[in-house]
């Protein structure tokens, strides 16, 4: 989760409530899931790529902080033409495009979710039963997956523990609707679905010295189990899957602060795409995989940065002239603006 500057929060001082379910952690990871083996290069840049032109196309959903709350906005991938989409009392975030690009999923402050339509920027709440909710995708054009935050029984304070949750969009009145995807001890957060319908998300394993972190698992609908992808022994977080579903690009601590990592699922290779002394978190994909975006604090406060998929010709995005913080960037082909 993320605190109203961006910066990001893993509860530190929770983690003794977890002793409990450790050994239980440990034991449901054997039961729905296994884990394979994968390699580390510690690489800034790719010698063996030159930096790809054309990143430029289609539009970058993102949240800014400009008028004292988080608003929605779009921007052209070169920083040009913003567009605000949300101006209310509370923080909008997470923004999600669908696959027909006419729609936006988000999440508000108070643990909704809402629906908008990009044509015309009328937007409506989700209905769902009470509780918390973030980081929604989409799992197709009618249903949607997120992140279904766990409380305190005797106060409202968030736990250490999330599930996956699905909901159908056309079937709002249905008892069934919305069921859990993903339940088990501990976070479970930052679902991705790719073209191909795989899900990746980040969830809370025990490693070495009982220390608790977040990596990338990999579910597979049909047999209805997980497989652990990353083994950093770092808090592996915002898994985003590439638009031909070979890869993935996630934010990982393991070099001390948060770089952008990529993930090659053929070669279980993880490899570090940037280094610098900051923090950078965030990233999206460009819709033809050339590039991508990531929130980074390099020059003083939360920017959006553009580069090519091998970590080169990296690039500030400025939709502002004054320094505006801004996180969560969705970058999505713009079939909107492709219309007759």
């Amino acid at each position: 989760m993320e605190n109203r500057r961006g910066g990001l929060i893993f509860f530190p001082g929770r983690q003794m409530r977890l002793t409990f379910f450790l050994c239980l952690l440990g034991l449901c990871f054997v039961v729905i899931g296994k884990s394979r083996s994968s390699e580390i290069f510690f690489l800034s840049q790719n010698p063996g790529h030159s930096p790809e032109s054309n990143i430029r196309s289609g539009k970058v959903a993102f949240s800014a902080l400009k008028d004292g709350n988080w608003d929605l906005w779009l921007v052209n991938p070169d920083g040009t033409n913003p567009v605000q989409l949300t101006k209310t009392p509370i923080d909008e975030r997470s923004p999600c495009v669908s696959y027909s690009g006419d729609r936006i999923l988000y999440s508000t402050s108070d643990g909704n979710l809402r629906l908008m339509d990009v044509n015309n920027h009328s937007d409506k709440k989700i209905m769902l039963p009470d509780g918390y909710y973030s980081n929604p995708v989409w799992l197709d054009e009618t249903k949607i997956l997120y992140v279904s935050y766990i409380f305190q029984a005797d106060k409202y304070e968030v736990k250490d523990d999330s599930s996956l949750m699905i909901f159908d969009l056309e079937r709002e009145a249905s008892k069934s609707n919305p069921y859990v995807l993903i339940d088990q001890t501990g976070m479970q957060d930052w679902p991705s679905i790719a073209p191909q319908g795989k899900l990746i998300y980040s969830s809370s394993v025990q490693g070495p010295n009982q220390k608790v972190t977040q990596e990338i698992w990999n579910y597979d609908f049909g047999m209805q189990n997980g497989e652990q992808l990353t083994l950093l022994n770092a808090n592996s977080i915002q898994p985003r899957w590439s638009p031909d579903g070979k890869e993935i690009v996630f934010a990982s601590n393991k070099t001390g602060n948060y770089e952008i990592w990529k993930f090659n699922l053929n070669a279980r290779k993880a490899i570090r795409l940037t280094n610098a002394d900051c923090t950078n978190k965030q990233p999206s994909w460009s819709p033809d995989g050339k590039g991508i975006v990531f929130i980074s604090d390099r020059r003083g406060h939360n920017e959006i940065w553009r580069m090519s998929s091998y970590g080169e010709a990296l690039e500030v995005i400025s939709p502002f002239k004054e320094k505006i913080e801004c996180q969560y960037p969705f970058w999505f082909a713009d079939h909107i603006e492709k219309a007759p």
